[in-house]
């Protein structure tokens, strides 16, 4: 398959192209080999890896695109508590099942919409996402299992209100993608500022040739640049 992303493990020598697995030993001996090995690779992440220990990425299994989407729209500039009081709401006056569907979405007035809490631009960012998931656009579970980082994020870009950092958490936490490194990021900027001693933030363009020593474990490099932040002062 062009362009994915492929780990070796070296104990078995099996090929993953996922960090997530139904098999918890199995993840925790990947995300073990992934910290060991970025040890090896930069002398600096690996000064962070020891001080903060084992890696404990939280994945949370992908089961439906479109409804994880409507999620990641609600939650966008929202602090957690207030989206999901809107998030709740927004499927308990919806769904016309258990969960929402895009045509649960096509019924819903702009005043019903608005009632839950969903400001004009959601509204319109959801409607977006419900014409393009029916429309195929969004790539079915299946779909997306096969496609590569670059192909799902042109991909569910294209909808309104969904950018590449969103995309990019999804791949990340969502489909446990193991090569992924959110250099838009606010906080990954600042651990790798801190990290090689810069005086400013690393423009995109330098912290993707930087984080080329990382491969193929930029989503666990990325985790420890997020906890180095923890008590960085």
């Amino acid at each position: 398959m062009k362009n994915r992303t492929v780990i070796i493990i070296a104990e078995n020598n099996s090929l993953i192209t996922s960090l997530l697995n139904s098999d918890e030993a199995a993840t925790r001996a990947q995300l073990d080999f992934a910290a060991a090995t970025l040890q090896k690779q930069d002398t600096r992440l690996g000064e962070i890896i020891e001080r903060v220990g084992r890696c404990e990425l939280d994945f949370r299994q992908l089961h439906n695109p479109f409804n994880t989407l409507v999620r990641s729209i609600i939650y966008q500039q929202l602090n957690g508590k207030a989206a999901s009081v809107i998030h709740a709401r927004t499927v308990a006056n919806l769904a016309t099942g258990r969960t929402l569907k895009p045509d649960d979405i096509f019924a819903a007035s702009e005043e019903t919409m608005r009632a839950c809490g969903l400001s004009r631009a959601k509204q319109l960012a959801l409607r977006d996402l419900a014409l393009r998931t029916k429309d195929g656009t969004i790539p079915t579970l299946a779909r997306l299992q096969r496609m590569t980082d670059e192909e799902i994020i042109e991909r569910l870009t294209t909808v309104r209100g969904i950018g590449r950092w969103t995309v990019e958490m999804l791949l990340m936490f969502r489909l446990g993608r193991p090569d992924v490194l959110p250099v838009g990021d606010f906080a990954i900027c600042k651990a790798a500022m801190l990290m090689d001693g810069l005086e400013s933030f690393p423009k995109p363009k330098d912290l993707t040739a930087r984080g080329e020593v990382w491969r193929p474990f930029r989503t666990v490099a990325s985790w420890y640049l997020w906890r180095s932040l923890d008590n960085s002062g």
